[in-house]
This record gives C-alpha cells, sequence and structure tokens, in this order.
C-alpha cells in the first residue's frame, strides 16, 4: 500500500485576489465594430451613450457578471471631448483591446492596500450613462498606476446604481457560449521590468514562461493574478508595432467557453491550457478561448507523499512538486514544455490564469 497526496487548490492571498469587471475594445465606429463581433459569432447589445459627449458603447455579458465592452466615439461626438478622453489615441486609431476594469469587494481597502505597495491611486471619478431605456447609470472610477483608463493596470470600479443594471441592459447575460473573460494579455516591451511592476501591485510570484512563436511572443504567466504579459519574441513581431503606436497594455483577451461551435480558429496551447484565436482578419483585433477544462481523475492528481520527496521540493510554499502521472503527457505537471517542474511556481489545473491559488497536500491513499 502507498500513501499520495491529492492536490486542492484553496485561496492564498485575499490581498491578491483580482476580479475582472469587465475589458475594453476600443475603435471609432461602434456598428462596425458590433458587426465584426458577430460575423465570429458574438452578439452584443447596446448600451448607451456616456455621459462625456464622446463615446457610447455596446456589451457582451457573460454568466460570471463581467462583460466584453466595445467603447466607441459617438456619431456626434464633441471634438474636444474626445481629445481629452483618457482613451483618446485607442478610440481615434482603432486599438482593439485597450484597457480593463476590476471590481473589488472593498474599494476603501483595496486603494489602502495598492497606496502602502507604493503604487498611485487617483481620486475616484463620477461617471455614468443612459440607457437605450431611459434607465440612468452611475458609477465611480479610480485609476491605478501612471497609465489612464485601465490601460496597464485595471482601474477599479464603483457602481452607484445596481450593477446589474450596467452589466445586464436586458436583464440577464445576452451571452451563455463563454462563462466570462478569463484573461486579459498585456503587451509589454520587457517581461522583467512587466512582472516587477505587477509584483508590487499584487505580490505575484515568479513567472511561469514560455514562448509562442505563432504568436510572436515571449510569454510570462504571474500566476495569482489573471493576466498573461507579452513580450515581442523577435523583430518582425506584430507586437513592436502596437508597442510603437500605443505603449504596453491590453493586446488580446481570453474568454472561457462553456458550450458553442466557433471557428475558424488557430489553436495554441498556453501554460498546458488549450487556447483557440478567432479570426483576426474578421474580427480587427485579437480574441481567444480556452477550452472547458478537461476532466482529470484522482490518480491523475497524486503526488508522491511528503515523506518520498526531496526536501528541496517541499521546503517553499512556491515550490511545486513532481506528479507521480504527469497532467499534459509532456514530463510536466500541467505547465510548459522544457520548463522544470521544480523551478515554477504553481500548478494549473484547468484554467489559464485563476484568482490567487497555493497547492495544500492534504494525505490520502491508494489502495
Amino acid at each position: 500500500m502507498q500513501r499520495f497526496l491529492p492536490l486542492f487548490l484553496v485561496p492564498w492571498s485575499l490581498a491578491a485576489q483580482l476580479i475582472i469587471d469587465h475589458v475594453i475594445v476600443a475603435g471609432r465606429d461602434l456598428k462596425s465594430m458590433q458587426a465584426r463581433l458577430e460575423a465570429v459569432g458574438i452578439a452584443t447589445e447596446y448600451g448607451g451613450r456616456h455621459s462625456n459627449h464622446a463615446t457610447e458603447m455596446a456589451l457582451a455579458s457573460f454568466a460570471d457578471g463581467s462583460y466584453l465592452e466595445l467603447l466607441a466615439i459617438q456619431s456626434d461626438a464633441d471634438p474636444q471631448a474626445v481629445a481629452v478622453h483618457a482613451l483618446s489615441r485607442q478610440l481615434q486609431q482603432d486599438a482593439g483591446p485597450c484597457a480593463w476594469a476590476a471590481r473589488p469587494k472593498d474599494i476603501a481597502a483595496e486603494v489602502k492596500r495598492l497606496k502602502s505597495a507604493g503604487v498611485s491611486v487617483g481620486e475616484a471619478v463620477r461617471s455614468g450613462r443612459n440607457r437605450p431605456d431611459g434607465k440612468r447609470l452611475e458609477w465611480e472610477a479610480t485609476q491605478v498606476g501612471d497609465e489612464p483608463g485601465g490601460s496597464f493596470f485595471p482601474y477599479l470600479e464603483r457602481d452607484l446604481t445596481p450593477r446589474a443594471w450596467r452589466a445586464f441592459p436586458s436583464g440577464k447575460p445576452n451571452n451563455r457560449d463563454f462563462k466570462g473573460v478569463a484573461t486579459v494579455v498585456i503587451a509589454v516591451r520587457d517581461l522583467d521590468a512587466g512582472a516587477k511592476r505587477f509584483r508590487q501591485a499584487y505580490d505575484t510570484p515568479v513567472p511561469l514562461r514560455q514562448v509562442d512563436r505563432a504568436f510572436g511572443a515571449q510569454l510570462a504567466m504571474l500566476d495569482t493574478v489573471p493576466v498573461i504579459l507579452a513580450a515581442p519574441l523577435n523583430a518582425q513581431s506584430w507586437l513592436n508595432a502596437r508597442l510603437e503606436q500605443f505603449g504596453e497594455g491590453p493586446c488580446a483577451f481570453i474568454l472561457s467557453r462553456k458550450s458553442g461551435r466557433y471557428g475558424p480558429v488557430t489553436k495554441t496551447r498556453w501554460f498546458g491550457v488549450d487556447v483557440s484565436w478567432m479570426a483576426a482578419d474578421k474580427l480587427g483585433w485579437r480574441l481567444g478561448f480556452q477550452q472547458p477544462p478537461r476532466r482529470q481523475s484522482a490518480r491523475a492528481l497524486c503526488v508522491p507523499s511528503l515523506a518520498e520527496m526531496p526536501a528541496a521540493w517541499t521546503s517553499h510554499q512556491d515550490t511545486v512538486v513532481r506528479s507521480r502521472r504527469t497532467l499534459d503527457g509532456r514530463g510536466q505537471a500541467g505547465l510548459a514544455p522544457g520548463l522544470p517542474v521544480a523551478a515554477a511556481p504553481a500548478i494549473r489545473l484547468g484554467h489559464i490564469a485563476p484568482p490567487a491559488r497555493m497547492l495544500r497536500f492534504v494525505m490520502g491513499r491508494k489502495t
């Protein structure tokens, strides 16, 4: 009889919890953006005009409460209002993915935590929009970091009217095929510098790394936040032009798929998870989805007992121990090919970037 340790994932740090409220795609013409998104199979509903005299929006909302926002310039916008908008350049140059917002449970506590970590936090700015049915929405947005409008770190959003009015204009999610927004892919010039910034703000561990030549990027998964950093792989990478035009910030979004058929798509594998990319030529920007997690047997999730492990593998809470049976058949516990298991900060099971997790080892038995 051998003793084994099933793996269980439990919250690591409440401070590191980062819930995506919504992600933003910017462009000049809303109807064109809606048509492009519908061409790849995702319908949106009109959400109304913002009170800034510059922008209007449509959205695809999901079951977990997150939503994908298409943000565009009003047909009769005030040119000066557009010029001073935090995302003016992205709007006028059809940037596509450009910003994101987080929804902390306690915004005052989150602001205090960020400031204590040495991260600049702006004052809350009140805003709103009128829905097509006449319902008035109000909220406050708080900038985090030096970049405006959630264009690197997510801005913090606090609703002054019921959030369901904002997220679900028709009273329920308008998309049933996707659970929600799983990951924000952020273009950076340097992976180490980008990871350092997130480590300061969200206490992220040393990231896992991977190369995706088809995507033209070196990737870093930050583990405790729903973010993957992407730096240009070489001089030919599309990320170089994007960084030159818009600077560091979101360059792609990944949804979590529940059901439905979408194609044509290109497929890749990031950190042990299958990711499919929708047709960028139709959409005009990069949107992917991760496949529903595959069921793993209890035996597949077992590792040797602590007594059988080298001390160096069990001496730190960030260390990953070698699985008795690998999860993806590559000699890794669901990690990037060629990455030493003992060097990785966490095992990923079924998600690209879920909330903060750590490994808890609970004694079990196999007969």
